[in-house]
């Protein structure tokens, strides 16, 4: 089953346990945003999202309820990374004419970094496990800026509560789609969702961070840290669990690519980094890479 099918079976069976694996499988949007983080500066690619199927699945004549379902799916797929390949006679791409709510959507997510396409990408535990989706994301080596998405896949309006990354506790975000600031986010943050909705929150700023390039830091190499990885993680949970901490703990990561086609990385937590006594990133066929926090 394509990544699209999957989304669009999410939205209409109510099914956030299946979204996940749309983002992190292999040739998923983690895979293309970890390319970029790899080649970065000299080569990003895109992953392009199209939402052929969920037009099939929900019906061409848009009546009201499938009109809902594809602008959730819409939100899911561009809020998730994915570029948007759509055709305007067919999904209301924004222009003059076109279906308010989507344009609503698009300019939403066009107002904040946090989800440009090769923002990171973070999965948030919430309480509603089949009905709720949630996901960080971080546009750590651009702006600095974070935004959070908050799906509700279920037919009626429900508060779904959200495990906050520890860089965003004590930011108060704003709602994207309304302008409005919110209330200031603790450890679980409680967001009210329209039924088969959406909500996106953004002016969150974790931290920016820098690609090094290819360097190996570690202890008696330019780093102080464990010579023990906290984990095969997606790099943006390597660039959380820093996060957890103060710069003066954790100043940025090493991370070793794991080349398993998912975009993981083998995560090493960096202090008192001093890239000019790093050693080179590539070592017996395996490339290191180090992120430092600005």
């Amino acid at each position: 089953m394509t990544w699209g099918a999957q989304i669009a079976d999410a939205v209409r069976g109510v099914g956030g346990s299946l979204l996940d694996g749309v983002f992190s499988q292999a040739g998923g949007v983690d895979s293309y945003i970890a390319q970029c983080y790899f080649t970065q500066p000299q080569f990003c690619p895109v992953a392009l999202g199209r939402a052929g199927p969920s037009v099939d699945r929900f019906g061409e004549g848009m009546p009201e309820e499938s009109s809902k379902y594809l602008e959730l799916a819409m939100a899911v797929t561009v809020g998730g990374g994915y570029v948007a390949d759509v055709e305007w006679w067919n999904y209301g791409f924004p222009f003059e004419g076109g279906e308010p709510a989507m344009q609503s959507l698009f300019w939403a997510l066009e107002s904040s970094s946090a989800f440009k396409s090769l923002a990171l990408r973070t999965p948030l535990d919430v309480d509603k496990k089949n009905d709720g989706y949630a996901i960080l994301r971080y546009d750590a080596i651009g702006t600095g800026e974070g935004g959070i998405a908050v799906y509700n896949l279920g037919p009626k309006k429900q508060t779904i509560s959200v495990t906050m990354p520890a860089a965003a506790i004590g930011q108060s975000p704003t709602d994207l789609m309304t302008g409005k600031q919110l209330s200031t986010l603790g450890d679980t943050y409680d967001v009210e969702v329209p039924g088969q909705g959406y909500v996106l929150l953004g002016n969150l700023w974790p931290g920016k961070w820098t690609s090094q390039g290819f360097k190996n830091c570690y202890e008696g190499a330019g780093a102080s840290g464990s010579s023990k990885s906290v984990g095969t993680l997606s790099i943006a949970a390597c660039m959380d669990k820093c996060l957890e901490s103060d710069k003066s703990d954790c100043g940025g990561v090493t991370v070793a690519w794991t080349g398993d086609g998912n975009g993981t990385v083998e995560c090493y937590l960096r202090s008192n980094i001093d890239i000019g006594q790093c050693e080179d990133g590539q070592k017996d066929k395996q490339w290191y890479t180090t992120f430092t926090r600005d």
